[in-house]
């Protein structure tokens, strides 16, 4: 065939798959990837949006990132309490990879958006929690905003499971981070003796040594922390703690602690 006549006929083509395309039927590579996001769960009307705007090389990219932050998710449930499956996250996820197709990594896990995307995701259930230590009327209170972040909850958490005597609201809002850090050691020893529970060397120095994609940690969060946290979230799913508990590598980064508490209960459900 002529090549005049083949390039004439690839215009055809071309000029056929673009007025497809304005119709909303996407064509060849773009086709492939569009069906790719809507296995992943993506909705029919963003899968069609990424996939018509995204380069071919930066396809992978979006959907890692989105892939990525559902892992995220479920190897930190014990610090967000948010399980990978939570549709709010996804929806959410799915939004920002819109957005900013081929730079959606970098804004997820280089600047923070998918710390932001999952403490909001966590703001009903320190709400239902805070309403029923302190009562319905909590969220009226003046100081609420100061109430209502993650690191308050953890520190009502811990007055629950070791026992202690609940703090006012005024209280627990005095105890800053540094504070909490002595405290929080101490019933950490406590709770491992009453538990007859003994955390090899080998473990804590793992847990020590990780650190999250999403950097939630701060300056004062400690190896002594993240096991009890892990313990916690344990105990809200009805699991017993025990020695075995800790054989089984429940407690070691990205162990998949959802799949552990198969769903029991409802605290992560929100």
């Amino acid at each position: 065939m002529p090549r005049d006549v083949s390039l004439a006929l690839r215009g055809v083509d071309k000029a056929k798959d673009h007025i497809k395309e304005r119709g909303g039927f996407l064509m060849g590579n773009r086709k492939i990837f569009q069906s790719q996001l809507l296995d992943l769960g993506f909705s029919k009307d963003n899968s069609y949006i990424i996939a018509k705007q995204a380069k071919r090389s930066n396809n992978h990219q979006i959907s890692e990132a989105f892939q990525n932050s559902l892992k995220v998710a479920g190897d930190e449930i014990y610090w967000y309490r948010i399980p990978p499956d939570c549709q709010r996250l996804k929806v959410d996820v799915e939004a920002q990879c819109a957005k900013h197709l081929s730079t959606v990594r970098i804004h997820l896990f280089e600047r923070g958006r998918l710390n932001k995307l999952l403490l909001q995701a966590g703001k009903p259930l320190i709400r239902k929690y805070l309403e029923k230590v302190y009562g319905d009327n909590v969220s009226e209170l003046h100081c609420y905003f100061r109430l209502e972040t993650v690191h308050q909850y953890y520190k009502l958490k811990f007055f629950e499971h070791h026992g202690c005597q609940i703090p006012s609201v005024s209280e627990l809002i005095k105890v800053s981070r540094k504070q909490f850090q002595s405290v929080l050691l101490e019933g950490y020893k406590t709770f491992l003796k009453k538990k007859r529970i003994e955390i090899p060397s080998s473990l804590y120095k793992t847990i020590a040594a990780h650190k999250s994609l999403t950097e939630w940690e701060d300056a004062y969060t400690t190896p002594e922390e993240k096991i009890l946290l892990r313990f916690w979230f344990l105990i809200d799913h009805g699991v017993t703690i025990n020695q075995k508990i800790v054989n089984a590598g429940v407690l070691n980064p990205g162990a998949d602690l959802w799949a552990f508490v198969k769903g029991q209960g409802d605290e992560c459900n929100s």
